[in-house]
């Protein structure tokens, strides 16, 4: 979740909305100077509604948006989804379906995987949102793989927090402090 929302998710509001917030703070230019080179990688959050690698490409940053089909960076496979469990059916993302996503990310096959919301079980205790991903535990616990490290957000109250499981680092990079007033 980088940017601010001006509706309950609302496409047409929000796609407008979050492209002159970027403009107006001169975003790309500044995050693309600070990047001074260095590659920056991001997966959409349910509260994104434009793409904020994109935005950065534009500014001559070397920006990389993860997919399912993933992305080769600093010699690492990076693969994932932005997808979280529904909740309203309000906010970018939301879905119910997330077999194929997780099977379609597992073929990649990643290094690194990077989500928006976490497995099921790990930093999701949420009772706002309803947390994790069960399907993407699942495939964690019984699919061979070479995952080393998973990040995601989502999760606000978990914000900054990292648990070992499984051999794998689980870390929540969400800001711990999230204020919607909408």
């Amino acid at each position: 979740d980088f940017f601010p929302n001006e509706s309950r998710g609302n496409r047409s509001i929000e796609v407008a909305f979050q492209t002159r917030w970027l403009s107006d703070e001169n975003l790309p230019e500044r995050l693309t100077a600070w990047l001074n080179g260095r590659p920056m990688i991001s997966i959409g959050g349910n509260h994104d509604f434009v793409s904020l690698a994109d935005a950065l490409r534009g500014a001559g940053a070397d920006a990389h948006e993860i997919t399912p089909a993933g992305i080769e960076v600093a010699g690492l496979t990076w693969a994932g989804f932005r997808h979280v469990p529904w909740m309203m059916g309000e906010w970018n993302g939301e879905t119910h379906a997330f077999n194929e996503i997780v099977e379609a990310t597992f073929q990649t096959p990643p290094d690194v995987l990077v989500t928006h919301a976490p497995p099921a079980g790990v930093l999701d205790t949420c009772p706002d949102h309803g947390g994790g991903i069960s399907a993407l535990m699942t495939a964690l616990c019984w699919q061979a793989h070479e995952i080393r490290a998973h990040f995601f957000g989502h999760i606000h109250e978990f914000g900054g927090q990292t648990v070992n499981e499984m051999g794998i680092l689980f870390a929540n990079g969400a800001g711990n402090a999230v204020v919607h007033n909408i």
